[in-house]
């Protein structure tokens, strides 16, 4: 325990509360004094505004549209910094995650520079890249590398949008420094931003609505790519997504915070049904990143079968294991059964049949736009209901739920203003910096 904790165990609730909201209230005029000085000078700036995207892993890159959209305009000098994910504690996994982070980047033609150059063992001082806006493609300040979060960058506007659909209550997600004291909230929706009023400090002074960052992929997206094994439309396609939050007596209780995989429950039963119907249907396992590890440090699994597991479906004749990038694979797809948070919402981009596989997480342990969201899905209770998806939903046809899910898409998905995403935050942008 830190010093600072320590005796904050002393002090009486009352002035403890007060403190940490001084420390807020000072944080927040520091940095609105920052942001004033830097528009002031972005307004005379002749150059193009140097943007930064700050990216942890490929999972968390929904930002192509924008990328691209500011890539192509002149008033822009746009880039994206692949940093170390600090919260993985194996240096080798950590950069292997990076590595293959930066081959995704520079495989689709971004302008990308590494957090850490492993050849030379130097890391990079993200400083010397002297960013005129930073976007950060995740929240969480512990998870990069000291020097790479926004109270280190006093010449630069910091914006956030959402990596993911937030479908989770809790407040943490709406009140940590980044929603608080960001320049600008990218907000999915109005939904998410009447949520940010309700549990932000300074009352979502930052908000605006601009959409969900990837709706614009979908929305452009043909549907005619992905990394199916069989070409064939008329063999149905259907990805597996399991969540990563598998825990027992020896893993760490801390780390359950949000638990709701039903992983342990369906692994042989998915490869079972793919078997089962070889000759109509194909499954693609599109697990969550950091299954993998936490299946290697579970007492029952360890790494020799899960490596054993995922060669299964990475070498079935009609199964596939899908990693990064998972947008093509979506609108390519005929259906979705999972139990993953952010696809909840992301999957209904395509509006095509899904199935929620519920155990703790149903829709009593939502926000209301996740409650939306998971009553748009059929329900997996066992494995008998996922059965019944499969031969009745998705081979006959007989999707009830198809004019539930058009509903969700246009009143909560589509971005407003009748322009894309990335339209309406370079709007925002350029509106406040008189481009």
């Amino acid at each position: 325990m830190s010093i600072v904790k320590t005796i904050e165990r002393f002090i009486p609730d009352s002035v403890l509360k007060y403190y940490r909201n001084s420390k807020w209230q000072i944080k927040h005029i520091v940095y609105d004094h920052r942001y004033h000085r830097t528009i002031k000078r972005l307004r005379k700036q002749q150059t193009p505004i140097r943007v930064v995207f700050f990216l942890l892993q490929a999972s968390n890159w929904k930002y192509d549209c924008l990328y691209r959209m500011m890539d192509a305009d002149l008033c822009f000098d746009v880039s994206v910094l692949v940093c170390e994910r600090m919260s993985i504690e194996d240096k080798n996994e950590r950069i292997n995650e990076m590595e293959k982070c930066y081959a995704m980047c520079v495989e689709r033609g971004y302008h990308t520079i590494k957090g850490y150059d492993v050849e030379n063992d130097k890391i990079i001082n993200p400083k010397f890249l002297k960013p005129d806006i930073i976007f950060y493609c995740n929240p969480y300040a512990r998870f990069y590398r000291k020097g790479y979060f926004m109270n280190n960058f006093k010449n630069s506007l910091i914006c956030y949008a959402n990596y993911s659909y937030e479908i989770i209550p809790f407040r943490w997600a709406f009140t940590g420094d980044l929603q608080n004291l960001a320049w600008r909230y990218f907000c999915e929706s109005k939904g998410h931003q009447q949520l940010v009023l309700f549990y932000s400090l300074f009352k979502g002074h930052n908000t605006i609505v601009t959409g969900y960052p990837v709706m614009d992929a979908y929305m452009i997206n043909d549907g005619n790519k992905g990394e199916w094994k069989i070409a064939d439309r008329k063999i149905k396609r259907i990805i597996w997504a399991p969540h990563q939050s598998i825990y027992d007596a020896k893993m760490s209780h801390e780390a359950a915070v949000v638990q709701f995989s039903t992983f342990l429950l369906y692994a042989d039963f998915m490869l079972e049904l793919a078997e089962k119907y070889k000759d109509k249907i194909q499954i693609a396992f599109k697990p969550h990143p950091f299954l993998k590890r936490n299946l290697y440090n579970h007492s029952e699994w360890g790494q020799k079968k899960t490596d054993k597991y995922y060669a299964l479906w990475e070498n079935g004749e009609n199964t596939c294991f899908v990693e990064g990038d998972y947008v093509d694979l979506f609108c390519s797809s005929d259906a979705l059964i999972h139990d993953s948070g952010s696809f909840t919402a992301e999957y209904l981009c395509t509006q095509k049949p899904c199935m929620f596989l519920a155990t703790y997480m149903n829709g009593e342990n939502m926000n209301d736009m996740g409650k939306g969201a998971f009553d748009c899905h059929y329900k997996g209770l066992n494995k008998d209901d996922i059965e019944h998806f499969i031969t009745e939903v998705v081979l006959k046809g007989n999707d009830t739920m198809g004019e539930q899910r058009r509903r969700f898409y246009e009143d909560n998905l589509l971005p407003p203003n009748g322009s894309s995403v990335a339209e309406n935050i370079i709007n925002e942008i350029k509106t406040n910096i008189g481009r």
